[in-house]
């Protein structure tokens, strides 16, 4: 591995972390590089374009990581194939809905459509989380190729007590996954914060995208079918428009409420 480039991408990310201009001595400090080494690393990183010297002499990150970012995204069209479908599980449901990629064993969030619920379970557009703590990531490991657990278990590890990281844990779950057609995650990434969640596929059924619902773990728990279904049917709509004629195995219907229960109201 090139030790400047990861240097490079090391400040990049400070810098943006920080959110705010950063000195050599702080950007060292923050990164345990030698300040001779991030003196010559932000002076070739301004040099093309992607930090500025503010005239107080640190450095900010500029415009150009968002313009290389923005280029890529206009390249995937699923946000907007997604969207309506979205808008329609958020009504179905009542509970926010969120768009996910896969990005190696990590998800990138790229579209959410949140619900008028009072009390939601908060993410950003543009956030990375490890794939295996959350419903879309799930979803969508559950239906990549065999040995996919065994890299999981060998490289990542839990973030809540709830996590699922252990091989043979993690191959039950995808199974159990691909016969229902959904992911759940309870509390697995974030304490009393769930998700339900399917994948979106091609043609061919590779996976393109997961599509699913989240919030606080109380209130999904009581319809978790309900949203399972549904998220099920909106995944199998938006891949209908990339080609996709057949779907994962068919969900478990959910049961239908007794008519004095207002669990779920």
């Amino acid at each position: 591995m090139d030790q400047t480039s990861v240097k490079a991408f090391r400040l990049l990310e400070t810098l943006v972390a920080a959110g705010a201009p950063r000195g050599v001595s702080d950007l060292a400090r923050e990164t345990g590089l030698p300040k001779s080494n991030v003196h010559r690393v932000v002076t070739t990183l301004e040099a093309l374009g992607y930090v500025r010297k503010t005239a107080e002499g640190s450095y900010a990150v500029t415009l150009k990581l968002w313009e290389l970012g923005t280029a890529v995204m206009s390249r995937v069209d699923i946000r907007q194939v997604a969207s309506p479908h979205m808008r329609a599980l958020v009504d179905a449901t009542g509970e926010s809905a969120i768009l996910a990629i896969l990005d190696g064993l990590d998800v990138v969030y790229v579209d959410k459509i949140e619900s008028d619920q009072a009390i939601q379970a908060m993410t950003r557009v543009g956030s990375r989380v490890p794939a295996h703590c959350v419903g879309t990531g799930k979803a969508m490991l559950a239906f990549q190729p065999a040995g996919i657990e065994a890299e999981i278990a060998r490289r990542v590890g839990p973030r809540t007590s709830a996590t699922i990281h252990e091989e043979a844990a993690l191959r039950r779950e995808f199974e159990a996954i691909r016969k229902r057609g959904y992911a759940i995650n309870r509390g697995e990434f974030r304490d009393q914060v769930a998700g339900v969640a399917a994948p979106i596929l091609n043609s061919v059924g590779g996976v393109i995208a997961g599509v699913g619902v989240w919030g606080p773990d109380q209130r999904l728990a009581k319809k978790l079918p309900q949203l399972g279904a549904a998220v099920v049917v909106c995944a199998e709509k938006i891949s209908a428009e990339f080609g996709r004629r057949s779907a994962p195995e068919a969900p478990v219907q959910p049961s239908r409420p007794n008519k004095t229960s207002k669990q779920d109201k």
